[in-house]
């Protein structure tokens, strides 16, 4: 998460204020949170094509966005879908490409 927030200008703790360090901030809140989302498990679920499983691609989406909302309290749509084509790309790449 922190290196593809900061690659991509669109690090979690931007524009959050709060009264720990950084490393406190990603050790105790974004990975805690990212973990207990059930994210791979969501992820998995999704067999079926594009077409198929467009809606729950999207609703995978507003879950990291939720849940990165849950700690920042901000919407960090940005940084959510970079996380998912950052680590997932391939995976959802292949299901648009799946039944062709």
């Amino acid at each position: 998460m922190l290196l593809i927030g900061r690659s991509y200008a669109a690090a979690v703790e931007r524009r959050y204020y709060r009264d720990f360090t950084n490393d406190e901030f990603y050790f105790d809140k974004v990975i805690n949170s990212i973990r207990n989302c059930n994210l791979d498990n969501e992820l998995v679920a999704i067999t079926g094509t594009i077409d198929e499983e467009m809606a729950n691609i999207l609703a995978l989406h507003n879950m990291v966005t939720k849940e990165l909302y849950s700690i920042t309290e901000l919407y960090k749509r940005s940084l959510a879908s970079k996380y998912l084509h950052f680590h997932y790309g391939e995976r959802i790449q292949f299901i648009a490409i799946k039944n062709e």
